[in-house]
């Protein structure tokens, strides 16, 4: 979408937004971000129209305002069109983000997608929808996403292009897509890409002189063969980067990526058995050797559930389209069982989780060890009231130049409870405590 598309794209929202929205509210607070929002959804038997204008004013860095614009058009279940526009507040442009895609399903079975990609594939080791992977959250089982148009305002994260999905017999699926991706980068005196900031602020100089200045290349393959219950995968990456980029810092970070390409190749498998029990695999290798495998479990036990993580991946995996983009687990080895359930009020969730940096680095020439483990539990007193408790204990191993090698060991707790006043949170109250050993 060009520039000089953006005003006309504003005022169309604004004032179809503005002319349907039965009501605006706004917060009651003095010190607050203000926020308006107006919305209209219209619906034609298979035509849908939905829109969105949202303004965030009173920011405590920027005294602007952010504003966030979304359009979708629906004509029928096979044709759709998506755009959005957004501005950080303290940015300048008012269309500092554009993304959009138009969807078309000729005929049952064929897919063809336009403008801005973000696929997402199994684990997202090659191809993810989202930048970061499992908290101490249940293990999620690998999925492909139904989506492949980018729809959040997340920046440096997709890629202009097209698409094609074809599937055959209702068991196998193929994916070809290309396109060309531009993102934030800071540079060095003679050209080449040392960092990639994730932020997407445009504000200051920095900012300003680094947006859209690594310009990449992208092409895409992927066949799935398979159903609900069980599916094999692969799925085949390849960039091309425009400047040169090396990852790597002097003195601090001895592991990253170096060059002007990469190829990535990923396979993988899942397999379900009825809605209480799953298993998927995801492994993935690149041009340089590099790996990264995640393999995830779930299985329910009457009201309780039990789900397993294993991660593992070298220290130079670097894959700005993957689930790795933008986050530090690069070098790492996971492991992660979880127990969770619920009934009569109460909830309640047992994790055991170990993080182990295998690989030394310019700052610490020793494998580092963390592990965790914890339990979170809550009940509901009254009606109106809800009370929960966390624990957690951790054991961490450390080096310093000084001392050498040493371990820290912490327990921390909290306790929060609500109670609610009309169905509103009005009150609540907070309680935490640490203790390191």
């Amino acid at each position: 979408m060009s520039a000089t598309c953006a005003p006309f794209f504003i005022a169309l929202i604004s004032s179809v937004c503005a002319a349907a929205a039965a009501e605006v509210t706004f917060p009651d607070s003095e010190t607050a971000e203000e926020t308006v929002e107006r919305g209209v959804e219209a619906e034609s038997g298979a035509r849908v129209a939905s829109m969105r204008l949202r303004a965030i004013a009173g920011s405590p860095f920027y005294r602007d305002t952010k504003l966030y614009q979304r359009l979708e058009l629906r004509n029928s279940p096979d044709l759709t069109f998506f755009g959005l526009l957004e501005k950080d507040a303290g940015e300048a442009a008012v269309a500092d983000y554009q993304s959009f895609y138009g969807r078309w399903t000729p005929t049952p079975g064929r897919e063809i997608v336009l403008g801005d990609l973000r696929p997402g594939f199994a684990h997202g080791l090659v191809f993810s929808r989202s930048p970061s992977r499992n908290g101490s959250a249940m293990p999620s089982i690998g999925r492909d996403s139904r989506h492949l148009g980018h729809r959040s305002s997340s920046e440096n994260a997709a890629f202009r292009g097209a698409a094609v999905r074809i599937k055959v017999s209702g068991v196998n699926e193929f994916l070809f897509m290309a396109g060309v991706g531009r993102r934030d980068a800071r540079r060095d005196e003679s050209g080449v890409v040392r960092s990639l900031p994730q932020s997407g602020l445009h504000i200051t100089e920095p900012e300003l002189r680094g947006k859209d200045q690594l310009r990449s290349i992208v092409t895409g393959l992927r066949f799935r063969r398979g159903g609900a219950r069980r599916s094999v995968g692969l799925t085949l990456q390849g960039v091309r980067y425009d400047p040169a980029v090396d990852l790597r810092r002097a003195g601090r970070v001895a592991h990253g990526f170096v060059g002007r390409s990469q190829e990535r190749v990923g396979v993988d498998a899942s397999f379900a058995r009825s809605r209480h029990a799953a298993l998927s695999v995801e492994a993935a290798f690149d041009s340089d050797r590099e790996r990264a495998f995640e393999a995830a479990g779930r299985v329910a036990l009457g009201p309780a559930r039990i789900g397993g993580l294993i991660q593992l991946t070298s220290a130079s995996f670097h894959n700005l389209f993957g689930a790795q983009a933008g986050s530090s687990d690069r070098n790492e080895q996971r492991t992660l069982l979880v127990a969770e359930g619920k009934g009569q009020g109460t909830t309640w969730r047992l994790y055991a989780e170990q993080l182990a940096r295998p690989e030394p680095t310019l700052t610490n020439p020793m494998r580092t060890v963390r592990d965790a483990w914890g339990l979170e539990t809550g009940r509901a007193l009254r009606r109106r009231m809800w009370v929960a408790l966390a624990l957690q204990r951790r054991q961490s191993s450390h080096w310093r130049a000084s001392s050498g090698a040493y371990e820290t060991r912490q327990i921390r707790g909290r306790l929060d409870g609500t109670y609610r006043f009309g169905g509103i949170d009005q009150g609540r109250w907070t309680g935490s405590a640490r203790l390191w050993l």
